[in-house]
């Protein structure tokens, strides 16, 4: 995921991350199909989102951590 992202500045990183993790929750929360198949469906996109959001938000914490601790 980190390499999708490499390119886009830290405040854009932050955006797509909180961007996914709240449209996941969205789905995640208020979207109900009632056919099996779309519910799949939403669970998988929410999870998917989720996923992307915890991956990006991860990276950047963890990016920040190294850059202050080689400051020091």
């Amino acid at each position: 995921m980190a390499m999708c992202t490499q390119k886009l500045n830290h405040s854009a990183q932050r955006r797509l991350g909180n961007g996914c993790l709240a449209v996941g929750l969205i789905l995640w929360l208020f979207v109900h199909p009632a056919a099996q198949w779309a519910n799949n469906a939403s669970h998988f996109a929410s999870g998917l989102l989720l996923g992307v959001s915890l991956a990006i938000n991860m990276g950047l914490l963890w990016r920040a951590r190294r850059n202050r601790h080689n400051q020091a």
